[in-house]
């Protein structure tokens, strides 16, 4: 999640960057992945994880 303001001042800096130039979605001033993705890239992530440590010990912030 990042502010309005400060993805703006990334672009200017990082023109060619991929990273910046994502179609994040706008909720309430700030930009964020969408949530299709975000449950993705989540998931993925947690799977990994999981090879090391015990599911119980993972948290995924749910709003």
């Amino acid at each position: 999640r990042v502010s309005q303001d400060y993805l703006k001042k990334m672009r200017k800096q990082e023109p060619d960057s991929a990273v910046v130039w994502f179609p994040f979605q706008k909720e309430n001033g700030f930009y964020h992945y969408p949530d299709e993705l975000m449950e993705q890239m989540e998931h993925f992530l947690a799977e990994k994880l999981e090879e090391w440590i015990p599911k119980e010990k993972i948290f995924r912030w749910r709003e």
